[in-house]
Order: C-alpha cells, then sequence, then structure tokens
C-alpha cells in the first residue's frame, strides 16, 4: 500500500507516475484541507492525524507537496 500526503497538483504527478510504474499497490490519500474530497476518484481519507491508524509495516509513504 502506498500513502500519499497532500492531494493538490503534485498529487496528480505522483499518481500518474505510480500508475505507470506498476499500478499493483492500494492507493491512499490524505489532505489536512481536503479530507472527505476525492482526487482522480480516490478518497482523501483525512488529515495527517489519519495516518496514525496505518501499520507501518504494510505502507510506503509518499509527500506529495509543492506549487505548480
Amino acid at each position: 500500500m502506498k500513502a500519499i500526503y497532500c492531494a493538490g497538483e503534485q498529487a496528480r504527478v505522483v499518481l500518474d507516475i505510480l500508475d505507470r510504474n506498476d499500478g499493483q499497490d492500494e492507493l491512499i490519500f490524505f489532505d489536512d484541507k481536503k479530507a472527505g474530497e476525492t482526487i482522480e476518484g480516490y478518497e482523501i481519507r483525512g488529515g495527517i492525524e489519519k495516518i496514525r491508524e496505518l501499520n507501518p509495516s504494510n505502507v510506503s509513504f509518499l509527500v506529495a507537496y509543492g506549487q505548480s
């Protein structure tokens, strides 16, 4: 499973790269300001507080923060 924090335009770039590379892993998104919204069909599960609920042995974590 791959968790992506920040669901703005940079997250779309990361998503595109991940989809091109394998598309095998479950992708989950987190963003403090966009909880409950979707990005490219993926639900944004909540803010940083929700990340603490993940099992770290099952997750690769990416931060997709930047300005476009």
